[in-house]
């Protein structure tokens, strides 16, 4: 597009561009810029020593005082946008190595610091991008928007509940904790993963988070409280067995470190024996059966590398956990549980419930949940009201299946958003799979293991489901849009040869 200037005056042919002398035009379009460029840092420099001066004052402080403090401000903030993937991570582990449930909301708590941190860290990315020539946050989300969408529908679905919800108390601490939580989990990955050195950070924070997690289970198993001693407190840590069922499948699909592949197996073993000390079974036999469905899976795409390494991983985690659980079933403080949970599994295989196990009761929530959905099929008991319908009270509870809890909850209409929203991941991902190559093979049983655990165990307040469907969705937008160099990514070859 051309773009012509007209003059009524004698003297505007002497202004056109093609008649004025050369650098005339660029230099009168060019003092704005420049005064600016001047204007905004000497702004600045003004402001602070000004800010400087009040604190001082204030305070009745040395002036430099507040200026380490501003130092520190500054150099924290530069931190926290440098570490914000290991601040997401953190997010997601940071309630399960709390020993006591905070009341409210308290900036002492560690979830709320970190929270804190998280978002300020997030912000900072945000106003880096604003200000790069070029580019937009919603460029962040280009060919995601049917996935975003969906999310967004869903979660008005749940706030609109909250409406006609029958616990409104429960209903409205559920309704904060999936607006802050799963949003922020959701929409981190969209924001921080550009390239996949930027998803690495994640990933290696999860590894060593997931590692002190088994170890701190092994200590206290070895180093039992009067509590659990005594029968009173349950050592079954479901939320601790899921993070770490994941990193397990992590390692065993994506190699961070092509030198040191003991290093790798040795981690690998550790989460195993940090799987069975957290004594939850439907987790240990979740990570089976995806592992299993992947290796067909790669098998039919043809990926021998893959499949030789999931396999010897598979079997190296299989031999440590069946020696652990030996090991640990020994220990005073889980030889009950386990035994307890031998009995029902031996139950479960002759075709029978162990009268008031788990198995009978997750059975009974299913039957429960069926009816409450056929009293109200179309918009459901609100938010959080599966609990009003099972206990009779607002409390909170859950039927330990997700898909079951929006339909509960949300009615068909909020049940068939959730499931828009997972076929539509499923489709990115299936992307990513066919033209990621063996960098991203992780995704599939990361996610198919997030799916299946909230089938069996989990609820709508997962962390795990959110962010790794918004994952997903990132890296099918950077492989789509090519955000990155291609070289960034191991090449099939390089992992044929040193698998």
């Amino acid at each position: 597009m051309s773009l012509s200037l007209k003059f009524d005056s004698p003297a505007g042919e002497a202004l056109h561009p093609q008649n004025a002398r050369p650098g005339f035009v660029r230099e009168e379009l060019q003092q704005g810029p420049r005064l600016w460029s001047v204007a905004i840092p000497t702004g600045l420099v003004i402001a602070g020593i000004a800010a400087i001066w009040f604190l001082a004052n204030r305070y009745d402080s040395e002036p430099y005082v507040p200026v380490l403090a501003m130092l520190l401000f500054v150099g924290a903030m530069i931190v926290v946008r440098r570490l914000t993937g290991l601040l997401v991570a953190a997010l997601m582990y940071v309630g399960n190595f709390k020993t006591k449930a905070a009341i409210g909301v308290s900036v002492a708590d560690p979830t709320f610091i970190v929270l804190m941190l998280c978002c300020a860290g997030l912000f900072l990315e945000c106003l880096w991008i604003f200000s790069k020539r070029g580019e937009s946050i919603l460029a962040l989300f280009r060919g995601q928007g049917r996935a975003v969408l969906f999310y967004l529908l869903f979660l008005l679905m749940i706030l609109v509940s909250m409406s006609y919800t029958v616990a409104p108390e429960s209903g409205l601490e559920k309704l904060e904790r999936m607006a802050v939580f799963g949003t922020l989990v959701f929409f981190a990955p969209f924001i921080l993963f550009k390239r996949p050195k930027d998803l690495n950070q994640f990933l290696v924070a999860c590894i060593l988070l997931s590692l002190a997690l088994s170890l701190r289970n092994l200590i206290e198993l070895f180093h039992p409280v009067a509590s659990v001693l005594s029968g009173n407190t349950d050592i079954t840590r479901i939320g601790d067995a899921e993070l770490i069922g994941a990193t397990l499948v992590i390692l065993i699909y994506h190699r961070f470190s092509e030198k040191r592949p003991g290093l790798r197996l040795a981690a690998i073993a550790l989460l195993a024996v940090g799987l069975v000390a957290s004594a939850a079974r439907s987790a240990a036999f979740s990570v089976l059966i995806v592992i299993a469905i992947t290796a067909v899976m790669n098998r039919s795409r043809r990926s021998p590398a893959i499949a030789r390494r999931a396999l010897l991983s598979v079997v190296l985690a299989t031999i440590i956990a069946g020696v652990a659980m030996f090991w640990i079933r020994q220990l005073p403080a889980a030889q009950a549980k386990l035994a307890y949970k031998a009995d029902e599994l031996s139950q479960l295989v002759k075709g029978s419930f162990l009268p008031g196990g788990t198995a009978e009761q997750r059975m009974n929530f299913y039957q429960q949940s069926l009816v409450a959905i056929g009293e109200k099929p179309l918009l459901g008991w609100g938010v959080s009201g599966w609990g009003v319908f099972f206990l009779g009270a607002d409390q909170r509870a859950i039927p330990h299946n997700f898909i079951l809890e929006a339909a509960v909850e949300q009615g068909l209409i909020g049940c068939g958003l959730l499931l828009g929203f997972l076929i539509t991941t499923s489709s990115a991902l299936r992307k990513v799979m066919r033209h990621g190559g063996p960098y991203f093979a992780f995704l599939l049983p990361v996610f198919l293991l997030s799916v299946l655990l909230n089938l069996v165990t989990g609820d709508l307040e997962s962390r795990m489901i959110w962010f790794w469907s918004g994952t997903i969705l990132a890296v099918a937008r950077m492989l789509q849009y090519q955000t990155f160099n291609s070289q960034e990514l191991l090449s099939p070859q390089r992992y044929r040869t040193n698998a």
